[in-house]
């Protein structure tokens, strides 16, 4: 997902350096990829949640033993 991410951004400025995409069109493009970064923002986070809350649980199981 971030490299697809990262790729698209690349290709967007490359696309502004050559001329081959409107001001208007990098900016509606730039904020797509702003919005796609956000959730990607998103979903990391409740993944280390998850995986937080998960250790805690395996800890806890693991000092009833």
């Amino acid at each position: 997902m971030v490299k697809e991410l990262q790729d698209k951004a690349a290709e967007l400025e490359r696309k502004k350096e050559q001329g081959t995409v409107s001001p208007k069109d990098y900016q509606t493009q730039a904020a797509k990829l702003q919005e796609e970064e956000a959730a990607i923002g998103k979903y990391e986070q409740e993944v280390y949640e998850k995986m937080a809350k998960n250790a805690k649980c395996s800890i806890s199981l693991s000092s009833n033993g």
